[in-house]
């Protein structure tokens, strides 16, 4: 029998019309797309995984993967669905997990860029997303938000438009990119919006990394220790 035609039991309930599956070596599902629609329960709502490919900006990638112990690894929806966060309900078209079953990486948005479809394009779509950070408010357009395994979040990645201000080493920074915090919610690096001098054990320095690409705000230019020191920079200038 062709398992594409088979239905599946999982923890989130009973998939259908699958296609382009994967199995592991164990005979568990690892990953499949659909031709029809599934609800998938779990523990932050329901969520329709995507089953259809229409549009000029819908990605053709995998509806759902799986890891070995049967635990969502990444979860493409067919629309924006409402996702309870530890920071509240945001926006999501794509989702990732933790092989423990927490929020690993919202995308509010994951449209295809092409030539009919255009980074501009997929910008004006974007929605401001507010969060209560240990510095203040901030309401901005973010392409992911990064969650360590307890629920704090554990780096932002903005819009290239988008820049948001931040205190730290002392003064207030204008930030481009991404910013990645420690586990206790302080400031692990960031990356600068202009060339920003600061003084380290060599002298003064310019940070600013002119190649600073903006996929994700893991890592970037400007880092810092827990306490608030500078512990490593970038410098093009």
């Amino acid at each position: 029998m062709d398992k594409a035609n088979e239905m599946y039991e999982t923890q989130y309930g009973c998939l259908t019309g699958i296609t382009r599956p994967e199995y592991n070596k164990n005979g568990k599902l690892m990953e499949c797309s659909f031709e029809n629609k599934n609800i998938l329960h779990t523990p932050y709502g329901e969520f329709i995984p995507q089953y259809t490919n229409e549009g000029a900006r819908k990605k053709y990638i995998r509806s759902l993967t799986f890891y070995d112990n049967g635990n969502l690894r990444r979860l493409s929806l067919e629309e924006q669905t409402e996702i309870q966060t530890p920071v509240g309900m945001i926006q999501a078209e794509f989702i990732t997990f933790y092989e423990s079953g927490e929020l690993k990486r919202i995308f509010p948005l994951n449209g295809k860029l092409t030539g009919y479809w255009t980074e501009e394009n997929e910008y004006e779509m974007a929605q401001p997303i507010a969060l209560k950070m240990n510095f203040g408010l901030v309401e901005k357009k973010f392409i992911s938000l990064h969650f360590y395994q307890d629920g704090n979040i554990k780096s932002l990645t903005l819009w290239p438009k988008e820049t948001m201000s931040v205190p730290a080493s002392g003064i207030n920074i204008r930030v481009r990119y991404g910013i990645a915090f420690y586990p206790g919610g302080r400031i692990k690096s960031l990356e600068p919006a202009y060339p920003l001098f600061q003084n380290t054990a060599i002298g003064k320095i310019a940070c600013f990394d002119m190649k600073a690409n903006g996929i994700n705000g893991d890592s970037e230019s400007l880092n810092f220790n827990e306490d608030g020191s500078i512990r490593s920079l970038i410098t093009s200038v």
